[in-house]
């Protein structure tokens, strides 16, 4: 090989090896470049706040609820369910002084009463549940094991009716014709809330108790007696409404189908409502 010949070979050499030393540095930045923009992308995502949603519930729907919110944002992680349990005297004045979307679960007239005042259509609501009033006993007892055991003498536990709409129709229950034998002048004794009444059984204060399936159903220390039929007192209807100010979002009308769903209903079944 010439002298000539030797140093071209050479240079040919020099000449591959930095192409193939720039295109490794270029294809290394192009990469860098890819991942540096993935991972900001990622970053971007993983900062996004979930979209906050406003839900109105009745007090007594707490323990259930708790259930249902805790299954939802497992599901749903872009949306966060801002919860405020209230009476149904609260939250229509919550649904008035409040300028933002929410949805109001409660009985079936409050979401009317939110119809009429137009701060809910009535496409945008959808029944729930029913509850239905029944006479319980203690899961023990040797003196009542049936409706019919109610006498003259026996001693009635109710919620008060100055405070409870349930102590109002409870007391009506007695009124009926089926219970003509039922004396509940005397006989009466009021509870300032649910457990009151229940305690009032369990120490056996009284020996028949008035309240919602779903406030006896899953406690084995008391034994329901008898469902009201519905000739003597209605039963309880839960609905749902979107309470629509500001044009509804997407995320609204999730948490309202999902609260519609059967995976929301069957926890309410579970502690005695029904679907």
């Amino acid at each position: 090989m010439s002298f000539k010949n030797g140093n071209k070979s050479i240079l040919l050499i020099v000449l591959m090896s930095l192409f193939v030393i720039l295109t490794a540095c270029q294809s290394n930045n192009s990469s860098n470049e890819e991942e540096s923009k993935s991972s900001e992308e990622n970053e971007e995502v993983k900062t996004l706040e979930p979209e906050v949603v406003n839900v109105y519930v009745r007090e007594n729907l707490k323990e259930p609820f708790n259930e249902v919110i805790k299954n939802f944002e497992e599901d749903h992680e872009d949306i966060k369910l801002n919860v405020q349990y209230m009476k149904n005297d609260e939250m229509m004045e919550e649904a008035v002084n409040n300028d933002k979307n929410a949805i109001a679960f409660t009985t079936e007239d409050v979401v009317n009463n939110l119809i009429d005042e137009n701060m809910i259509e009535y496409k945008d609501t959808g029944v729930a549940m029913m509850d239905e009033l029944v006479l319980f006993t203690k899961a023990d007892s040797s003196d009542i094991q049936k409706a019919g055991d109610i006498g003259n003498e026996t001693r009635i536990a109710i919620l008060n009716p100055e405070f409870y709409e349930e102590g109002e129709l409870s007391k009506k229950v007695f009124e009926n014709e089926e219970f003509k034998d039922v004396s509940t002048t005397d006989n009466l004794i009021l509870g300032d809330s649910i457990e009151d009444v229940k305690q009032d059984i369990t120490n056996e204060n009284a020996k028949v108790g008035v309240l919602y399936l779903s406030d006896v159903e899953d406690d084995e220390n008391y034994e329901v007696l008898k469902r009201l039929p519905r000739n003597i007192v209605e039963p309880y209807i839960y609905k749902i409404g979107i309470i629509n100010k500001e044009g509804l979002e997407n995320s609204t009308k999730t948490v309202y189908d999902y609260l519609l769903s059967n995976d929301s209903l069957d926890v309410f079944s579970e502690y005695g409502y029904i679907i």
